[in-house]
């Protein structure tokens, strides 16, 4: 629906929500809460940088090349469906292996919605986190306290809380994130989605990180929740460091048959964003074909 705004599609194309339609936003709302991804993406602010990678994404995805769901043998979903109600005489056997197939669907969503619920979890979180900024919002920065995550639950329930710099606790710090000096050039790890694909790295390692996810790239990241499921059809190839053939991304991998690796513990942090990156998604090999340009 949004794809064929062209009014939509320029406001969008210009970060200017504003000028969307109830409509549209309202399509738009629902995208979000399919997948379960950040609230804060719908603030629909002028400026708002959530907002804004939101919109830059819907602009720029290339719906026409989207992969269409693939089965074992490489044919489409729609076929295999076809080929398999055909097996039953026309008529009341038909329908009930069409209701059966329906039903089997419907089972597996039960069982793979966890991580949305999980998702949905996190996000009233972070709504939290954000009402605890508003009421702060009035204080200078010599005023401001770096409190644990069970403090600030305590505090979000006391409305007559003023944080004060006095006794100022610091509970965490900035590490020295200067980058290795030797990277490995292979890695091995379990092979979850067959296929080879080699493309350039994009690491994923914030929910915001997925709107700069470019057609052609290889997905790196720590494992594909369900705000993800979105730019998966974008990926030549998707590295987790985490799971085996049974989570939720490799699942959606190889319904969209494009090669996946799973079990790579070091996969973050030996890659950087614009690696050079070849993807065996039959033995579980990853290799490095370049390093990024300095």
């Amino acid at each position: 629906m949004i794809q064929q705004d062209c009014k939509a599609v320029q406001l969008i194309a210009a970060m200017k929500p504003a000028g969307l339609s109830p409509a549209i936003v309202a399509q738009m709302q629902l995208l979000v809460d399919k997948y379960a991804m950040s609230p804060r993406i719908m603030a629909m602010e002028p400026g708002d940088s959530h907002t804004g990678k939101f919109l830059g994404f819907l602009a720029k995805i290339p719906l026409s090349e989207q992969k269409q769901p693939m089965s074992r043998d490489g044919s489409p979903v729609t076929q295999l469906e076809e080929k398999f109600l055909m097996r039953f005489p026309a008529g009341e056997r038909r329908r009930q292996a069409a209701e059966i197939l329906e039903l089997g669907r419907h089972s597996f969503i039960l069982r793979d919605d966890d991580n949305i619920y999980l998702n949905r979890f996190n996000n009233a979180v972070e709504i939290c986190v954000d009402e605890l900024k508003r009421r702060v919002s009035d204080l200078t920065s010599d005023n401001i306290t770096d409190f644990s995550d069970s403090e600030l639950a305590e505090k979000l329930l006391d409305f007559e809380f003023t944080p004060s710099a006095k006794n100022t606790r610091i509970e965490s710090c900035q590490k020295n994130t200067t980058a290795r000096l030797v990277r490995k050039r292979q890695l091995l790890g379990q092979p979850a989605g067959p296929g080879f694909a080699s493309g350039l790295a994009r690491i994923l390692r914030s929910p915001e990180d997925i709107f700069e996810v470019k057609n052609g790239e290889i997905i790196v990241c720590d494992a594909i929740g369900p705000e993800m499921t979105l730019v998966v059809p974008l990926a030549a190839g998707i590295v987790e460091r985490r799971g085996g053939m049974l989570i939720h991304g490799a699942i959606i991998a190889r319904e969209y048959g494009i090669p996946c690796i799973t079990g790579i513990q070091s996969a973050t942090e030996d890659i950087n964003n614009g690696d050079q990156l070849s993807v065996d998604g039959y033995l579980g090999i990853f290799s490095v074909r370049a390093l990024k340009a300095k």
